[in-house]
Formats: structure tokens, sequence, C-alpha cells
């Protein structure tokens, strides 16, 4: 039984039946083992060790066990390209990003595989290893290829727009080429010209991601600046004060460059986009009268 410990606890206090099997522990030990709570089933023929420390996503690690369950976690992952990858809902899941449940556990395999399991689905499919991450040491699919994914396979469209809403506000930095790529075979059958990716993620980016990003990024900057136009109008700018605004206005001036590439503000984000130059114009200005107004005390005193 010693191996076996030893084997669960390099793979998140998990094995399954055919390592335990391997391993020369019979079914019937198994089961005694778990009538005596030492170890609890999580997906067929995968156990886990009650004692220690639980790991995060248990049920997707267990359900990726299952999938090849002669081989360990280690061999499996020392492999030259991954034999499956977690992919699609499951995928997103694992990103913590939307609103997608974990199951049907959704793999993507290097070879032909056939499951009678309602709560998995395999689909065979070449993954380029640009589009494979590891998260909490299982592969899973970019956030890019995780969208490419869900549209694939007919994913339900409000999910995927809240999920890539979601990413947006919480900063996640968007790898625009890539999906573009991606989505190349995608864009006739959903009204695009035929192999136009670009046009494809442009939109699907328009609609869900550009806003949150812009109206947080707006957010943020409107109210940095609303400090240093109160400051600019008790004549109280200083050099670090300068600084600051001078910084706020680069960065602000970028963050509009990029939201019109990527879409059109509407007529309120106009209007906030004004306000914010009209602050710190009158910030930049406060500060020049008060600079003249130095200059002018000094030239007296001399």
């Amino acid at each position: 039984m010693i191996e076996l410990e030893n084997l669960a606890m390099s793979q998140w206090g998990m094995f399954t039946t055919a390592q335990a099997q391997q391993l020369g522990v019979r079914r019937n030990q198994i089961s005694r083992l778990r009538d005596a709570g030492r170890i609890e089933g999580l997906s067929y023929g995968v156990y886990q060790y009650a004692s220690g420390n639980q790991t995060s996503h248990a049920d997707v690690k267990a359900a990726w066990l299952s999938v090849f369950p002669k081989e360990s976690a280690y061999e499996r992952l020392e492999k030259p390209s991954f034999d499956a990858v977690i992919s699609g809902r499951t995928a997103a899941y694992m990103h913590g990003i939307g609103d997608f449940h974990a199951s049907p556990y959704t793999f993507t395999l290097s070879v032909r595989k056939q499951t009678t399991r309602d709560d998995i689905r395999y689909f065979r499919q070449e993954i380029d290893s640009k589009d494979i991450i590891l998260v909490e040491h299982v592969p899973v699919t970019t956030l890019e290829r995780t969208i490419y994914d869900l549209i694939r396979l007919g994913e339900d469209p409000d999910l995927i727009a809240n999920m890539i809403a979601d990413a947006a506000r919480n900063d996640y930095r968007f790898d625009h080429e890539r999906l573009a790529y991606l989505l190349k075979p995608l864009a006739k059958k959903h009204g695009y010209a035929t192999g136009d990716g670009e046009a494809f993620a442009r939109d699907l980016f328009a609609r869900n991601a550009a806003e949150p990003q812009f109206d947080q990024g707006i957010s943020n900057l409107l109210r940095s600046m609303k400090v240093i136009a109160e400051a600019g109008k008790a004549v109280q700018l200083n050099s670090e004060s300068l600084h600051s605004l001078m910084q706020s206005v680069i960065i602000f001036s970028a963050a509009i460059e990029a939201a019109q590439k990527s879409y059109a503000p509407t007529k309120e984000q106009m209007r906030v986009i004004g306000d914010c130059l009209i602050q710190v114009a009158d910030a930049v200005r406060l500060y020049q009268m008060k600079l003249t107004g130095e200059t002018r005390k000094k030239d007296d005193d001399d």
C-alpha cells in the first residue's frame, strides 16, 4: 500500500483502479479502504485519500486521470505532446471565467477514443502547443482556443459572450491575432466572408470585451483626474502632481486609441472622455497660472 500512497501523493492524492491493480492492489482491498473511510470515490474508477490537503477542481482532475487510467499523471505530462487536453466548457471552468459548468467534462485527444459515460465528452483533434497552458498542473486550452472550441461545439452564445466580457473585466489580455487565426474555418458559417477570422474576432471583442475594458479604464482614470482637478482648483499642484497628471494623460490617450481600434464608443462614453479632457485642460491651465504668479512674484522681489 505504500507504493499506492506514494503514487497518490504525486497526483493530488488520487489514484485509479487500474493504477492500483498494476501495483498489485486487488479490488477487494480498495473496497476495504473505502469502507474504512480512508479513501473516497471521486469519479468512475478514481479514488482520493481522505487524509491530507484537498486539491481544488478535484472533479476535473479525476476525470482527466480517468481518460488514460493506467498511466500516472507524471508519465502523461512528460510526453512530447499531451494526450488529453481539457477543452470547451471544462476549460472555461478551469480558467475561472464565465458561468460554464465543468460537466460534461470535455477533452480533446490526440487519438480516437470512445466512452459510455454521460459526464465525459471526447473530441479528436490536434491542438497546437501554443494553444495549451498548464492550469493547476493539468493541460488546458488557452482562453482564445477555448472561445474557438465553445463556438465550434455550438455552446450557448450568451454564455460565451458572458465569458468574454468576464475575462475583459478581469483585465485579461486577449491575443486578437491568435483568435482571428483560430476562427478562420468558422467564419463563413457565422455570416462572415470565407476565412475572415479577423472580422469574426473583431466583432466578438467589440460586442463583448471592448466595452467592459474601456469602461473600467475610463472609470479608473476619471477618479484619478478628479483628484488632480480638485488640487488644481485650489492652486496646489506641485511638480509631483503635475507628473502624475501627465502620466494620466498618456495612459488616457492610449486607452482612447485602443478603444477606437476595437469598437466605436457610445455617446455616453464620449461624454465621459470629454469630461476627462476638460478636467485635464483645467488642471494644466491652473498649474500654468500658478507658475506665472510665482514667476511674477519672484521678479517683483528681485
